[in-house]
């Protein structure tokens, strides 16, 4: 039994005070009323003495309390109890399996603190249950490796994968034993990245990365000449059980698609070569292919000009972040208005450099090594823009330098939308403003908003960034009708009986619209 859990009974040596004896003498050993917390007698005689008892992470800490001395003594920690062995234990095999440590802390019904606490208390009893835990999980992983098993929950069986695969890449290990023969996990690491992913981008590599360690566990990588149309279908259908963002639901037909496009791209490579796959290897005569999800395209969201101009009156209180020679309020003023007028991605709003900006001729003379697409730009600078950034030249490097990293920005804007009276659901990040200045070029020249945003195509624009329903709705009020309708619409205006009683007026439409935009903001209904 832990002294915590001792009982108040004299002789058992350590004990606490019976309730209702705070700032009194102890009825069980006579201690003096400034003793608390586990106690107990240290010895007889003229003056007794008494010890009291509190645990930290270097041991327990004894101090010794007397009418005349006071001493602290320190003693080793008597090592971790029973349950703790037990817990760390499985704290240690769900970890391995993929766990993560909320997951863990409400399976073991602790804190999740403790399971830190544990690591750094008890660091050699915890590294060999976790190096146990590990070496089983690798042993699972390796013998289940495209079998039914792993098919039953793929996203169970990847998530063990992934712990398994880090734990290999420290030992200098490989999840799974390379084939013998030419498998296309093989061909993907000896011809496909270093001949055609030579340049690309980080995010790149880790998608490919990404997919052929989920094909080589759903599959178990089997050779190239084996790989048939049934063995794309069960990858696809393992892909799409996978748990979706925030592990809610399964994963959208789009990732489905993204993941077969780079499986077929790796594919591709290893059958005949041709005209449009003129360095293909040729390993394969015919290629198999499946037909990928059909692609769903949402709506695009953007932000309206009113809630930006609330957002750009309400940066007067901002406070963060503090830089050299530029206030905050100004600092986010260029950003919004920077992003509205250019139209640039965030990478290469915060890559820009002053240098980049020339001032005789109001605009920005963009390099290809900050753009996505690779192609330089040159960007012109309405009189606003070009205002606000004279406003804050200075002899700093970056346009918009910010001293943390990246990830913080975001919090930082939410809670300016939040002063601005932006609601939670009207919420909107730096792509949604690119969206925006998409929606307000589109209107007046289509290939000047596909030029401004750099995209190659002008279907992405359309598709992507352009929000239909604001260009469609100025283009609807002001469509030219019928003579009929207008006079039809004119005499509804008037006081009438019958079936035109119910006719809307022009001004009864906008009172419509006005009241339902209301009703979706506070959530409720949206009729008038």
């Amino acid at each position: 039994m832990t002294p915590d859990k001792q009982s108040n009974r004299p002789g058992d040596g350590w004990h606490r005070k019976p309730g209702g004896h705070k700032n009194k003498r102890c009825p069980i050993c006579d201690c003096p009323a400034h003793v608390s917390g586990l106690h107990r007698l240290a010895g007889e005689g003229h003056e007794r003495k008494y010890l009291q008892r509190k645990k930290s992470p270097q041991g327990w800490i004894e101090t010794e309390v007397g009418p005349r001395s006071i001493r602290r003594v320190v003693r080793p920690a008597s090592g971790p109890t029973d349950r703790v062995v037990r817990l760390i234990a499985q704290a240690a095999t769900m970890q391995a399996n993929g766990k993560p440590l909320n997951e863990i802390a409400a399976a073991l019904d602790v804190k999740t603190p403790s399971i830190s606490d544990w690591r750094i208390r008890h660091p050699t009893l915890w590294d060999k249950a976790h190096s146990r835990a590990m070496e089983a999980n690798l042993l699972l992983v390796r013998e289940l490796a495209g079998t039914e098993a792993v098919l039953r929950d793929p996203g169970e069986s990847l998530a063990r994968a992934r712990s398994a695969e880090r734990w290999c890449k420290q030992a200098g290990e490989r999840l799974l034993p390379p084939a013998a023969e030419m498998t296309l996990c093989r061909f993907y690491e000896t011809y496909y990245k270093p001949n055609c992913l030579a340049g690309n981008r980080s995010k790149s590599f880790e998608r490919y990365e990404w997919v052929m360690r989920a094909w080589q566990l759903f599959t178990g990588d089997p050779p190239l000449v084996q790989i048939t149309t049934e063995t794309l279908a069960t990858f696809r259908d393992a892909i799409s059980r996978l748990p979706g963002r925030r592990r809610l639901g399964y994963t959208s037909p789009n990732t489905v698609r993204c993941c077969l496009r780079h499986l077929q791209a790796v594919l591709d490579k290893s059958g005949p070569p041709g005209r449009r796959n003129r360095d293909a290897a040729g390993l394969l005569q015919v290629v198999p292919w499946i037909k990928p999800p059909r692609e769903l395209i949402n709506p695009p969201r953007h932000v309206s000009l009113e809630d930006l101009s609330a957002v750009y009156i309400a940066t007067a209180c901002m406070e963060k972040p503090i830089l050299a020679g530029i206030k905050p309020p100004a600092w986010w003023r260029l950003l919004l208005v920077l992003a509205f007028n250019t139209g640039l991605r965030r990478r290469t709003l915060f890559s820009l450099r002053m240098g980049h900006i020339d001032w005789y001729q109001s605009q920005l003379v963009i390099p290809a090594t900050i753009l996505k697409n690779g192609r330089g730009q040159v960007v012109p600078l309405g009189p606003t823009a070009m205002h606000h950034l004279l406003a804050t030249r200075t002899d700093r490097e970056f346009v918009l330098p910010f001293p943390r990293d990246i990830s913080d920005l975001y919090p930082l804007l939410y809670r300016l939308q939040d002063m601005a009276g932006i609601p939670r659901s009207r919420r909107f990040g730096l792509h949604a403003i690119r969206r925006a200045t998409a929606t307000v070029l589109w209107g007046d020249s289509p290939q000047a908003a596909q030029l401004m945003l750099g995209h190659g195509s002008m279907t992405i624009t359309q598709q992507r960034y352009v929000a239909a329903a604001s260009i469609l709705r100025v283009a609807a009020d002001q469509m030219p009708q019928p003579e009929a309708f207008i006079s039809h619409r004119e005499n509804s205006m008037t006081p009438t009986t019958g079936r035109n009683k119910h006719t809307l007026s022009i001004e009864a439409l906008g009172q419509f619209r006005r009241v339902a935009e209301v009703g979706r903001e506070k959530g409720g209904s949206t009729g008038p």
